[in-house]
């Protein structure tokens, strides 16, 4: 009896989780969320000119899953980008982050009203904190209208002209090097009534450098200076910068990897799968727990979407999908393929170019297991006791990668 009163306990714990952080939260909010900086997108706000001008001297890469497929061997050379944070980082993902950037890697974190400051945090030192205010920086220096501030910037002995599009400000204290900021008319609208009050005037920082252990991060407060809508505009100096300020820290050469994983989805219910489908590979010392939340989650979500009047819901599930028999979900199978395959373009240096155009002979020759191999390759449907065997050689197969 006690072991049915814990299961029921545990299944009501995940049921509370999954409901409060991953649906009903985004339901409400979905309405506002609209994917941007992707570089692979040509709107205005997305940073797809950015991405190609750089790709033609660099090797660039994406990662579209989680901050934990980084790869540590040249960290020096190796310059993560990290344009708006519109979800957060796990501490899991902050941690992978921060050794990264302390065992010598290069980080860009460019952020306004997003969740930066949980990166910022991780970075700070105790010769330097960073802050992003989250709050409006508003100039007379300014573009068509105060929502585009003109910035100065200087970068090895070179001057730089940078329009801002809705830009914040950093909080900076401590030892750091200033690259960008605003005249001393500008200001930070701390109280958000878009006037300049008392002790609010001041030259603001916008672009910083801090040094982090062995590493290099800069930090700019506003992602939208990668933007197409203003990175190659005439008057303005955005591309010229940025390819300067690369070149700064990747002075040998080197990859450049965009984080696209923080990005908002269109769908909804991305949040739950990604997030079930990390806790796998996070969790895989017990295989058992893990299959067992797996399931309980997918029961879960088939119960609350089972509710009355789920019509009104934006997102359709369907409930033949799933087998009592199978625990292939398509999508969670779908992200652990992802993971696998961003592995395997990051380890191996691989242009997204490159990555798309080759052959399965060869991709299978690079992950280089005959189990994962078979697994991206198959299309079939897997057991329990399959996903618990791919999990484990999952695990052990990027413990040996970054060797």
């Amino acid at each position: 009896m006690n072991g049915i009163k814990t299961k029921k306990i545990f299944a009501a714990i995940i049921l509370s989780i999954i409901i409060t952080t991953y649906i009903f939260h985004p339901l409400m909010v979905r309405g506002d969320e609209k994917e941007q900086l992707s570089g692979y997108s040509n709107k205005n706000d997305d940073i797809s000119k950015f991405k190609s001008s750089i790709s033609r001297n660099y090797c660039t890469s994406c990662l579209l899953s989680t901050p934990m497929l980084l790869d540590d061997k040249n960290p020096e050379k190796t310059l993560l980008i990290i344009a708006g944070v519109e979800k957060d980082y796990n501490e899991y993902e902050i941690e992978e982050i921060k050794n990264f950037v302390s065992s010598g890697g290069r980080i860009i974190v460019a952020d306004d009203y997003g969740f930066g400051n949980t990166i910022a945090k991780a970075l700070s030192t105790e010769k330097c904190s960073v802050d992003f205010s989250e709050k409006m920086l508003l100039t007379e220096n300014f573009n068509l209208n105060k929502s585009f501030p003109v910035v100065n910037a200087e970068l090895k002995n070179s001057s730089y002209r940078i329009l801002t599009n809705e830009p914040t400000g950093l909080i900076v204290n401590g030892s750091f090097i200033m690259l960008a900021s605003s005249e001393n008319n500008s200001y930070l609208d701390l109280n958000e009534n878009g006037a300049a009050d008392l002790g609010e005037s001041f030259s603001v920082p916008v672009v910083v450098e801090v040094i982090v252990g062995e590493g290099v991060a800069v930090f700019i407060s506003d992602p939208g200076i990668f933007t197409n809508e203003i990175w190659d505009m005439n008057g303005f100096d955005n591309t010229e910068f940025i390819t300067a300020l690369i070149s700064y820290l990747l002075p040998e050469g080197g990859t450049i990897i965009i984080d696209e994983s923080r990005h908002a989805s269109e769908e909804h219910l991305e949040n739950v799968y990604q997030t079930i489908s990390i806790f796998i590979i996070l969790t895989t010392n017990n295989t058992l727990t893990v299959l067992t939340l797996l399931v309980t989650s997918i029961f879960l979500l088939i119960l609350i979407f089972r509710v009355k009047g789920k019509s009104d819901w934006g997102h359709k599930f369907n409930l033949n999908y799933y087998t009592a028999k199978v625990l292939d979900t398509g999508r969670n199978l779908d992200k652990i393929r992802q993971i696998i395959l961003d592995t395997v373009k990051i380890s191996n240096n691989l242009s997204d170019e490159e990555f798309n155009t080759m052959g399965q002979k060869r991709l299978y020759s690079l992950i280089n297991n005959k189990i994962l191999g078979n697994f991206i390759l198959s299309k079939r449907a897997y057991t329990e006791k399959e996903i618990a065997s791919i999990l484990e050689s999952v695990k052990e197969w990027r413990k040996w990668k970054k060797q």
